[in-house]
């Protein structure tokens, strides 16, 4: 499968995952209960805020996976925001965090099948590595 066909695989997917009210909050649930270390990493923050910024998050990868430029400033602010001298969210809970997410993707999107599953791995870790790089 072509970057393009994954690109517009998963953008037609999240466009039906970002129209599911429950989306946000059944990420969340399943990331909470993902490990303890993210619930409490998790349990003073703005959920309302989180969901706002993760949701601009997606936003910013599929920019990033789409023209793949050699610096992105909007991903730069995340590995910042998630770097040591940040929020210090160690690299390997990413992992949890995206299966956490394909997980959500498959209860909230219709007709989940593995050329999906694999176009949101695929276009998430575009934008992971840069993010992590940052840290």
């Amino acid at each position: 499968m072509s970057e393009e066909d994954e690109l517009a695989l998963f953008n037609q997917s999240f466009g039906y995952c970002h129209n599911n009210p429950r989306f946000l909050d059944r990420f969340y649930e399943l990331l909470m209960s993902s490990s303890d270390a993210v619930a409490v990493m998790f349990a003073r923050t703005d959920s309302r805020r989180h969901k706002i910024m993760l949701n601009l998050s997606f936003y910013t990868i599929m920019n990033f996976a789409r023209w793949g430029d050699l610096t992105y400033p909007d991903l730069d602010c995340i590995g910042k925001i998630h770097s040591g001298t940040g929020k210090d969210i160690p690299a390997e809970l990413y992992t949890l965090w995206m299966e956490s997410l394909i997980q959500t993707v498959r209860e909230c999107a219709p007709n989940v099948d593995p050329r999906i599953e694999v176009a949101w791995r695929r276009v998430l870790r575009r934008g992971i590595p840069y993010v992590t790089a940052r840290y």
